[in-house]
């Protein structure tokens, strides 16, 4: 998964948690591409995008710019940094 490679996540890891989401949700929230390996939104995806859009801004505004994972050796090890809850 490009995504979580450029941001310095575990793709194992999102998609497991896109995994949970689905279930939560009782529905399909990514149409994955096959062997091209892209994806899109279903339309349940787009509501649910909008839906928390409103809260991403709030949590944005209240840390500064978007949080990206730190680089380094606690980046991959699922460590929090200090003072991280």
């Amino acid at each position: 998964m490009a995504f979580a490679r450029d941001a310095d996540l575990d793709p194992a890891t999102v998609t497991r948690q896109i995994r949970k989401l689905e279930q939560d949700f009782d529905g399909q929230l990514l149409v994955r591409g096959g062997n091209t390996h892209r994806m899109q939104l279903t339309g349940l995806g787009k509501r649910v995008v909008a839906a928390a859009q409103p809260y991403c801004d709030q949590l944005g505004d209240l840390h500064g710019p978007r949080h990206r994972p730190r680089k380094g050796p606690s980046a991959r090890s699922g460590r929090r940094p200090h003072g991280y809850r």
